[in-house]
């Protein structure tokens, strides 16, 4: 027969008591320290609040799909990119704007190129909001 556990908190001490069902064997007990660990550092950093963005050091402007030309179609297409450790853009996942002129927005964004942010000395990879304008140029310019 397996001895029976009792196990209870004090604090942030857990006591272990092993009770054992033969009269001979005094019950053992074992006293575990929970201490919380420290958590690491994120490996993904957010831009805002007192984080500012990386300088951006290449911007490619986006081609207008001639699909969006001809169908007049003009707006904002806010996306959110990850950028890697060495500034590239890793991954965009668009939040919203005219799904006609997304994969234009994309396509540019993808091309860009950051300082790469460094928090205490060590490069972090970064996740932010980016804004692509699409404006349409008077006709008869």
């Amino acid at each position: 027969m397996l001895p029976r556990r009792q196990i209870r908190r004090k604090g942030s001490t857990l006591v272990s008591r092993a009770a054992c069902p033969a009269a001979s064997l005094a019950a053992s007990r074992v006293v575990l320290r929970v201490v919380p660990a420290e958590a690491p550092p994120p490996t993904v950093v957010r831009i805002g609040g007192s984080i500012v963005a990386p300088k951006l050091v290449r911007q490619v402007k986006p081609a207008y799909p001639s699909v969006a030309t001809q169908a007049r179609v003009r707006g904002l297409v806010i996306l959110e990119a990850q950028v890697d450790v060495h500034g590239a853009v890793k991954s965009l996942k668009v939040l919203r704007g005219p799904p006609l002129l997304e994969e234009a927005a994309m396509e540019a964004v993808r091309q860009w190129r950051y300082q790469p942010l460094l928090l205490n000395g060590e490069p972090r990879e970064f996740i932010l909001t980016v804004t692509v304008v699409f404006n349409l140029a008077p006709v008869g310019s």
